[in-house]
């Protein structure tokens, strides 16, 4: 959203410190090119600016909400023409116009992925802006890998405004993979109804999320702890999620800033008081942060970038936690000089997760001396560590995981980033392992195509 003014004075800042304070008349509100939204929506967003008793502070701090209430289709743009009139006393007049530039309603991506590990990765999605005239958004994302991780997954979601910066929104989800680590597949299907809050900085979603989960398929190998956990099982939840991002990127890198994503969930069961039918047959707290900051060391051409990242997650679980809720280095973050899933807990063969997970990371990315400054090609060295740990039963998971030592690695090699590439070859090596652990010293390298 960009604030332009066509009054005699040019430097509308001076002007609103000024005159803060000051009565304004709202003589008019014109909303130019708002024929693609519902007449009662827009009057909604309006009405406010045309309330009386107003200061121009008040004002301009609803001209802004109602901008971002109908930016759902494009930018919003602001003319203001402002009479001062004679005397600081008398009321400011103000002819507002709303410009609405009319962005592609529809908007559409696939990103395909390959790894040295993997034969191929797609993600795909659409999203339909102002589908009803109301502002809503419904978005459609479908996902998928081949062998040796096959799994497939798609997921709806339908958001519409209910006041201001806030929105309510319906969701379902399928997903079905397959767990070659842990000797057995899963299948999950749910759905959530939740309420968007978008304060001043970042998003908060409070929902309910209920659904069945499903693992099945046990090879003969399986280990006792994968059998234990077979079968169907329903779970509902209350979830609270928050995520902000104050970071600034260039040429597709951080260079600086900070972002961070909180989530918690509370499963419980519902006994004779499920009138409902809703599926709820387990019962726990789940817990999970996520943080990355980043520091340009060269302000002026961001020669030299620190990015350091941590995870932090709990689950809490009576009579033990399931196979399908746990944590996993792999799942949950990415490592270095190991296999996919090749740190953490294990009974015989099969990688089983830990109710408590601990990691860090940090990554240098730097520009080669003779390439040009505005180059996608970086060089980068990586350095990371992370704990799993199951609850034992005599202490909880979090102060077991703080007392296992974590497995580290660390790799170099070089990235390439642009809008529709991004590439990344590293050669990793573990550097501090446990005797279970999978370590695998060698390159390992990505390749992803965007297109929009």
């Amino acid at each position: 959203m960009e604030l332009i003014s066509l009054s005699a004075n040019p430097d509308l800042q001076t002007l609103v410190d000024r005159n803060s304070t000051r009565p304004v008349n709202v003589t008019s509100v014109e909303v130019s090119g708002g024929h693609a939204f519902r007449q009662g929506y827009l009057n909604r967003q309006i009405s406010p600016l045309l309330e009386p008793n107003q200061d121009l502070k008040t004002f301009l701090s609803r001209l802004e909400t109602a901008g971002t209430n109908l930016s759902t289709l494009g930018n919003v743009k602001y003319q203001l023409d402002l009479d001062q009139g004679p005397t600081l006393s008398e009321d400011l007049d103000i002819k507002a116009t709303v410009y609405l530039e009319q962005a592609q309603k529809t908007s559409a991506w696939l990103k395909t992925i390959t790894k040295d590990d993997v034969a191929g990765q797609y993600n795909a999605g659409t999203i339909i802006r102002n589908a009803f005239g109301g502002a809503e958004q419904v978005s459609l994302v479908a996902s998928g890998g081949l062998a040796p991780r096959p799994f497939k997954q798609m997921a709806i979601g339908v958001e519409t405004p209910l006041y201001q910066n806030v929105a309510f929104k319906l969701g379902g989800s399928w997903a079905s993979k397959q767990l070659p680590w842990a000797s057995h597949s899963q299948e999950a299907l749910a759905a959530t109804a939740s309420l968007l809050v978008r304060p001043a900085v970042g998003q908060c979603e409070l929902g309910l999320e209920t659904g069945t989960r499903n693992v099945h398929s046990i090879k003969s190998s399986a280990s006792d702890s994968v059998r234990l956990g077979a079968g169907q099982s329903g779970k509902t939840c209350a979830f609270a999620r928050y995520s902000l991002d104050e970071t600034e990127s260039e040429a597709g890198y951080i260079v600086n800033g900070y972002k961070a994503s909180m989530t918690a969930e509370k499963a419980f069961t519902l006994g004779s008081n499920n009138s409902l039918g809703l599926p709820a047959d387990v019962e726990f707290t789940r817990a999970v942060a996520r943080g990355l900051y980043a520091k340009s060391l060269d302000s002026a051409h961001n020669r030299l970038v620190v990015n350091v990242g941590g995870t932090v997650g709990a689950l809490w679980c009576n009579g033990g936690s399931s196979i399908v809720d746990r944590f996993f280095v792999g799942d949950d973050m990415r490592q270095y000089g190991y296999q996919f899933n090749g740190t953490g807990p294990r009974d015989v063969d099969d990688a089983i997760g830990g109710d408590a997970l601990v990691g860090a990371n940090v990554s240098v990315y730097g520009k080669f001396p003779r390439l040009p400054l505005d180059s996608p090609l970086r060089f980068k060295l990586a350095f990371g560590g992370a704990s799993l740990a199951v609850d034992g039963g005599s202490n909880s998971p979090f102060s077991q995981v703080l007392n296992t030592r974590p497995s580290t690695g660390g790799a170099a090699g070089v990235v390439y980033k642009t809008d529709s590439v991004d590439f990344e070859l590293m050669y990793g090596v573990p550097l501090s392992s446990q005797p279970s652990d999978w370590g695998k010293r060698g390159f390992q390298f990505g390749v992803g195509i965007s297109m929009r």
